[in-house]
């Protein structure tokens, strides 16, 4: 009888610890992110201020919260457009990248005298002047780069990876890292 309440002693003991040390793992930010892939994946994933940012739309009526576009015009034109709505959360977000003179693998980085990059971002549900940040507006400071890691015409597919942070006075910077997409034309 000893035995038989040392072991149900034993038992309860190791299953109340142990289960107080079996937390679920919690992802973080970054692993929340899609894959950096270069096969077509159609995926687009980055951190805005710190925090995963995926597209997606609650309104499946509309257009694709993710549409990637290239066209052989101007050098080259290649551009990214995806959207984030949640209204539980109160956000309709929208990041919007366009390079042109694109023909081959390679980084660029944004200049404020040069046309070759657009790097912008919205969040509609804000009613101010920190509502949109965009690459024509003389108000916002752009800083950034998108580097072409797979540039393939033959099969449709350009991938890369970006950062880049936009200012505007009075509003908060929005710092985009951690950038990757995998495009399928």
């Amino acid at each position: 009888m000893k035995h038989k309440l040392l072991l149900l002693a034993w038992i309860i003991a190791i299953t109340t610890t142990s289960g107080s040390g079996c937390k679920k793992n919690k992802l973080t930010e970054l692993e929340k992110l899609p894959p950096a892939t270069q096969s077509g994946a159609k995926t687009f994933g980055c951190l805005v201020n710190g925090k995963a940012w995926i597209p997606a739309k609650e309104d499946w009526f509309s257009t694709s919260a993710l549409r990637f576009y290239y066209d052989n015009i101007n050098g080259g034109e290649f551009s990214i457009r995806a959207e984030y709505q949640n209204s539980s959360q109160n956000r309709d977000d929208y990041i919007g990248i366009g390079v042109d003179s694109i023909l081959h693998k390679k980084t660029y980085v944004t200049n404020t005298d040069s046309l070759n990059m657009g790097l912008n971002y919205s969040n509609h549900k804000i009613t101010s002047i920190c509502r949109t940040y965009l690459p024509n507006d003389s108000l916002v400071k752009s800083k950034g780069e998108i580097m072409i890691t797979r540039f393939d015409l033959t099969n449709g597919i350009i991938s890369g990876t970006f950062e880049f942070s936009l200012s505007k006075s009075g509003c908060e910077t929005i710092t985009i890292t951690h950038g990757r997409f995998d495009a399928k034309l």
